[in-house]
């Protein structure tokens, strides 16, 4: 299905000539990736390359990455309605009604010259993969915690990646005078040194006060140095990485307790706010994936006790590809759409979530080749190294999808 561009998108960009599949982050952002490579987008399913050859931080600066071969083909591709290989993550949710990444594009308001004369206005920066949680829907690549588990049981080799070179944090340096946005992630952007580095420069220098700054963070992290920090940026997006709530929480945010995560964002409540007028706007950004796609009525109640008025975004986990809502069973499927039905018809929720709802059923409807014994081998791998019980976190769960577990050896 083609998405009609909501009002508020810039209609200025497709005035001059008819852009159907037109992404605009090629044109105005880069991305450095957790382990040291680099992407348009942080949906794009591919590493960029020039002219072949894989382009990496500890050889390539960002503006080599910005004008490779690979960025200048995706361009052309955008302006002539083609899609590329790489963008099939946005396709996806297009197709099922989900309002996709390729749409937010259009909502930074960019004047359509930046079509012809492309330049750096946005940074996405995973500045390392240092974190102090190992959660249950990451991996090695993003959480020097989960280093040694990934070695020991899956065989996978890995290491602590540390991305900002001197020649792109360089490059970082001469481009924070014209950047609009600037998004941090990780491992956890409030757990890295590095990343007070960039901000207070940015402070320092007086580009803070032109700059959005957007934070992905798991909320572990509280304290009056980031608080002054984030009170020196013209606006600043606060997203709290929540899954779930009390114990089930704790399971798979390894590293993380409920109760003090819950502390963490009421006192960053005090300074910030959740509308457009907040200078600090705090949101959740909840990612759905097999753990806690049952529990999401639960979820979004306590959410609303304990943060009314609080924003909550629904991110879909793709991958890891075990872990992902869409390779349920069709039953299963079933019984979870019947249970978020109920709390819409009984109005038991903020109408402001109903969207968000429709938008789990369209992802829910997506199949999947992947398994669903992919889910139990990769939760029971889990629990065995982490001496930890899926069965008794999540009891209710168990007793619907228990029949489904094809190889029981793993027990």
């Amino acid at each position: 299905m083609m998405w009609k561009l909501p009002k508020f998108l810039n209609r200025e960009i497709i005035k001059e000539r008819n852009y159907p599949r037109l992404c605009v982050y090629p044109f105005f952002n880069m991305m450095l990736t957790a382990d040291g490579k680099y992407k348009p987008c942080c949906k794009w399913t591919d590493n960029l390359k020039d002219y072949g050859r894989e382009l990496t931080t500890e050889e390539d600066s960002l503006i080599d990455a910005f004008y490779s071969s690979d960025m200048q083909d995706l361009r052309a591709r955008f302006l002539n309605g083609q899609i590329h290989p790489a963008c099939q993550v946005c396709l996806e949710e297009e197709g099922s009604g989900i309002l996709s990444m390729r749409l937010d594009s259009f909502d930074y308001l960019l004047k359509k010259e930046i079509l012809k004369n492309p330049h750096l206005k946005r940074l996405d920066l995973y500045i390392s993969n240092i974190c102090n949680l190992k959660c249950r829907i990451c991996s090695a690549t993003y959480s020097s915690k989960w280093i040694k588990e990934a070695q020991d049981t899956l065989g996978q080799e890995a290491e602590t990646h540390h991305n900002l070179t001197d020649a792109n944090l360089d490059d970082i340096r001469k481009v924070l005078p014209e950047i609009i946005e600037l998004g941090l992630f990780g491992g956890e952007p409030m757990y890295n040194q590095e990343t007070l580095e960039i901000l207070t420069y940015c402070v320092e220098n007086g580009y803070s006060k032109n700059i959005q700054l957007l934070i992905n963070t798991n909320g572990t992290i509280y304290n009056e140095q980031w608080v002054t920090i984030l009170q020196s940026f013209k606006k600043v997006l606060l997203n709290f990485s929540l899954d779930d709530i009390d114990k089930r929480f704790d399971y798979q945010r390894k590293g993380a307790v409920w109760e003090k995560v819950r502390e963490n964002i009421l006192n960053y409540l005090k300074i910030s706010g959740f509308q457009d007028k907040s200078k600090i706007e705090s949101k959740i950004c909840c990612t759905i994936s097999i753990f806690n796609i049952y529990y999401i009525p639960e979820i979004i109640e306590r959410f609303e006790r304990d943060f009314p008025g609080m924003h909550i975004y629904f991110n879909f986990l793709h991958g890891p590809y075990a872990l992902s809502i869409k390779n349920l069973p069709i039953e299963v499927k079933r019984i979870i759409k019947q249970k978020l039905r109920t709390i819409v018809i009984n109005n038991s929720i903020r109408k402001v979530h109903n969207r968000t709802i429709q938008n789990i059923y369209d992802f829910l409807d997506i199949s999947s080749n992947v398994p669903f014994q992919a889910f139990f081998d990769e939760m029971r791998r889990g629990d065995q190294y982490r001496k930890e019980n899926f069965e008794l976190i999540f009891p209710e769960f168990w007793t619907i999808i228990k029949n489904f577990e094809v190889n029981k050896n793993n027990r």
